[in-house]
């Protein structure tokens, strides 16, 4: 099972826009879409929204905030103490 969900993950990732139809991924891997859509539910990294499987889009705030903290306290700190 996890070798079928990589490769629906490689394959979703593969595209342009990061989304296929259920409909594809079962023509392309040769299985039932209900089942392809039972292992993307199952699938961390993968979400579905109607009919399309995507890749969700995530938030870079928080590791930014990480290195904007760490930039202040090695650079910015030092400086302040003189």
């Amino acid at each position: 099972m996890t070798l079928l969900q990589s490769s629906l993950l490689h394959t979703i990732k593969a595209q342009r826009d990061n989304m296929m139809t259920i409909e594809e991924l079962a023509k392309k891997y040769e299985l039932h879409p209900d089942y392809v859509k039972s292992i993307i539910e199952r699938t961390d990294g993968l979400a579905i929204k109607g009919n399309v499987a995507y890749v969700p889009k995530q938030s870079y705030l928080l590791p930014m905030l990480g290195v904007a903290w760490l930039f202040f306290a090695i650079v910015i700190m030092p400086m302040l103490a003189n």
